[in-house]
Parts: C-alpha cells; structure tokens; sequence
C-alpha cells in the first residue's frame, strides 16, 4: 500500500504582491506556495500543521478561485464587462475554463455582471460618441456577446430609445444643405460614410432628402 505524503508547514509569513497580501507558506520539501488570504480564513493552517496531499490540492483549488475573483473583480473596476469578455480576459490570464465558469456564475448571481446592461450601455455609447447604425452595431457587440438573440434585443431596445433620423442629421449638419444638392460628389461621400456607419439606406436617403428640402 502506498504511504500517503504528509506536507509540514514550515513558515507562513505575509507578502505583498500587486497591492495586496497574500501568505507565503514553505513546506518540509522546500515547495513555497503563495496563498490568497481569504484561503486562511477557511482553513486553519499553521506553522507546524501537516496537510495530506488531499488537504494541500483542496486548499490550492481554493486558492485559485480566489486569485480569479480578484482577477475578474480588477477588471470590472474599470468598467462594465460582458461575460464573454470577462472570460476571455481571464482565459488570457492563464486560468482554466471550469473555474473561470463557476466564478462569473457566482459574479453574475450577484448583479456584478449583466450582459444586458452591458449592451444597452455599449450600445448607447456607440450611438452617441460614433453615430452608429444597427447594421453595424451588430458587428460591434459580437466581440462580446455570444448569443445572436439577446444581441438583437438589445439593438432593438437600444434603438427605440432614439429617433434613428436624427442621429443620420447630425452628421449631416456639418455640411451646407445647398452643397449637399448641388454636389453630387459630396453627397455620395456622405452617403458611404453613412452606410459605413451602419445605418440604413432607406433611412439614409430619407433624411437627406428632408434635409436638403427644408
């Protein structure tokens, strides 16, 4: 039968990594770990304490979960983030996919992450800064959402909260409306830029028409 490996904690001693503590603990065969600080709060690990190798690899899972909350936490101070973003942010952090998971479950449970909100944010954001059409705020939430039908729910509800045309006339207010008629040139270079910008020709032609006319 094998024997089961016991890990003797040597030392645990307090470290400052990136702004906040974490513990240091050194085991009997030299391995150091660096150990989240709410991961003390849960086991009771001391200085001359023995953990079983099931102890240490339960305490380290642990560990992880805490590191990628943190991670995750970090990033949504700066700004709202979709899941998919969150997660591939942290995938690019080195983290495994399962735990990444469970942890933007437990961040969506408590409202720290609504895709919905992202998007209506994001898409509102876009319309104002950039003059973005709904053809192209597709293209624009796709980095960010995976589902197709909640993307177009929320174009649909981003959209219904404006007048479309008017977003179309503010671009066109730069321009004189008689060089707008008169040059054919220039107003084809401000249609493209329109359809560039996402929005439709129907509403295009509608408003420049208006436009030029009043």
């Amino acid at each position: 039968m094998k024997k089961r490996k016991i890990n003797k904690v040597l030392s645990i001693e307090p470290k400052t990594i990136k702004g906040k503590t974490c513990y240091c603990i050194k085991l009997n065969d030299g391995v150091v770990y660096n150990l989240h600080q709410d991961v003390l709060i849960n086991y009771p690990i001391s200085t001359g304490c023995q953990l079983n190798d099931n102890d240490l690899k339960e305490i380290l899972s642990t560990n992880v979960k805490y590191k990628i909350k943190d991670s995750a936490l970090n990033l949504l101070a700066y700004r709202m983030r979709s899941k998919k973003e969150l997660y591939d942010r942290l995938i690019d952090k080195g983290y495994i996919g399962e735990d990444i998971q469970n942890t933007i479950s437990g961040l969506e449970e408590k409202g720290w992450i609504d895709d919905w909100k992202f998007g209506i944010a994001y898409a509102s954001d876009q319309i104002n800064k950039n003059a973005l059409g709904p053809i192209a705020m597709k293209y624009k939430l796709k980095p960010f959402l995976d589902s197709e039908e909640l993307t177009n729910e929320i174009i649909l509800a981003a959209y219904s909260k404006i007048n479309i045309k008017d977003v179309i006339k503010k671009l066109l207010l730069k321009f004189e409306k008689d060089r707008i008629a008169l040059d054919n040139k220039l107003k084809n270079k401000i249609i493209n830029k329109l359809r560039r910008k996402g929005h439709y020709w129907d509403d295009i032609n509608e408003v420049i028409q208006e436009y030029v006319s009043s």
